[in-house]
């Protein structure tokens, strides 16, 4: 039996690629806060020791409920990945339904200086229809009363002028929302679902960040009933939660805070 049937082992743009979801790590600056985590170790094997050479760990998933990523080659040579949803022994409100969470995205895998990249699969891009666009400089907040949404796809774009913090608020509703935000002062970006209705895993926290040094960002957000996935600047990192607004909650913002920001909001709903 080869090290492949044993391990999800595969080889990427000339380095070896092995995936794990290890149990127990401590949280270390922004990562691994979640109950479970999943990370991807980027090094050199020796196939005739069966030695494995780590040079670089990276945590595959920035968000809050993503587990046990598995691979596959496809036809055309793409390395395609899809995880789980869902953490082990943790609560969710679908749970009464007896429906154990669900799958990601399917996303394609490459190598760029030495971090594993993740881009949705390009054959989503079929299910795209009534494209609807808008380009906004803003300080404040604007409420986009013809953008509603609660499954589909969306492309926004942030080009900071001097804005202390800018982003999204969707599946907004009377008392909910869900928010993704760069802090362009702190230099992060904030994934926070404090107040997207239906709680989850409150006490492994209710925001998650990720260090960000640059003036501008594109997020490439697939939305689902109880899902969104978040792609950063094409698979630079991913954002995968499971969120449970009212069924009404279904309004998008645009805000900028203590200063100007260009945004440009693509939606395709499905």
């Amino acid at each position: 039996m080869s090290l492949d049937q044993l391990y999800d082992l595969f080889k990427l743009d000339n380095k070896y690629i092995l995936l794990l979801s290890p149990q127990g790590l401590k949280p270390n600056g922004y990562q691994y806060h979640n109950r479970y985590h999943s990370v991807g170790l980027i090094g050199e094997l020796d196939i005739r020791s069966r030695q494995f050479t780590v040079e670089t760990v990276q945590e595959l998933d920035n968000g809050f409920d993503f587990y046990a990523p598995q691979t596959t080659c496809a036809s055309d040579q793409r390395r395609l990945l899809v995880g789980w949803m869902g953490l082990p022994d943790i609560a969710y409100p679908s749970d009464k339904d007896n429906w154990a969470n669900c799958l990601t995205i399917i996303r394609q895998l490459s190598l760029q200086d030495g971090l594993i990249i993740q881009k949705p699969v390009h054959e989503l891009a079929k299910k795209r229809h009534t494209l609807k666009t808008i380009n906004l400089a803003i300080n404040g907040i604007v409420d986009l009363a013809d953008f509603n949404c609660r499954k589909g796809e969306m492309c926004l774009t942030l080009n900071n002028q001097n804005a202390a913090v800018s982003g999204l608020h969707f599946c907004v509703g009377e008392q909910e929302r869900t928010t993704i935000q760069v802090d362009w002062q702190k230099q992060l970006i904030i994934l926070d679902r404090s107040q997207t209705g239906q709680s989850v895993a409150q006490a492994y926290g209710e925001q998650r960040k990720i260090p960000y040094q640059k003036t501008s960002i594109t997020l490439q957000i697939f939305l689902d009933t109880s899902s969104v996935e978040i792609f950063v600047n094409e698979g630079e990192f991913v954002l995968t939660s499971r969120i449970f607004p009212a069924q009404n909650s279904d309004r998008l913002q645009l805000f900028s805070h203590d200063g100007w920001c260009n945004l440009v909001l693509k939606l395709w709903q499905y």
